[in-house]
């Protein structure tokens, strides 16, 4: 625990509040997901390549299940966002994770289309722009198959990715 306090409900409800009270400080981690660490919201905002934050809030159930907040839906305002979000949900190799993800033929087109869901950045660009944009940013789905900015264009719709690792709740 952040305060190094004995883990009890109480303890967790009091300084899970506690944690709540600070309304400048965002729960993000550097390198490994599950070693989270508190942040100060603009040194995230300032940084978004060391600090990645985390996309969904998951509690527990009183039956001890999972259950994911779907309070707010997430928006992204920086490409960085959306490079991080696409290496997470398409993921070029196999995370080892059957129970969310899935690997299934996956067009640019239905990429894209799912992006649109989260940001207004590319509402006004084309696939083809999409693709040679995802390829500059290194994203792991393109990065997977060797592409470079010369030949993406070649893999616009019908063609799919044959290899992309899915989020299941994403394309749900």
């Amino acid at each position: 625990m952040f305060y190094f306090k004995a883990y009890t409900e109480e303890n967790a409800e009091n300084l899970t509040k506690r944690l709540e009270e600070m309304e400048d400080i965002e729960i993000c981690y550097i390198d490994d997901p599950v070693e989270p660490v508190l942040m100060h919201k603009l040194a995230v905002l300032r940084n978004p390549f060391r600090y990645h934050t985390y996309l969904e809030k998951v509690s527990l159930t009183s039956s001890g299940s999972e259950q994911v907040s779907t309070n707010e839906q997430v928006r992204f305002s920086q490409t960085a966002q959306v490079a991080q979000f696409l290496d997470i949900v398409f993921a070029a190799h196999n995370p080892d994770n059957a129970e969310i993800y899935e690997c299934k033929d996956i067009s640019m087109k239905s990429i894209m289309s799912v992006v649109w869901d989260y940001c207004d950045i590319f509402d006004d660009k084309t696939v083809h722009a999409f693709a040679n944009w995802c390829s500059r940013q290194g994203c792991e789905v393109t990065l997977s198959l060797g592409l470079s900015n010369k030949i993406i264009f070649l893999f616009l719709d019908p063609i799919s990715f044959p290899f992309a690792w899915t989020l299941l709740s994403i394309l749900a």
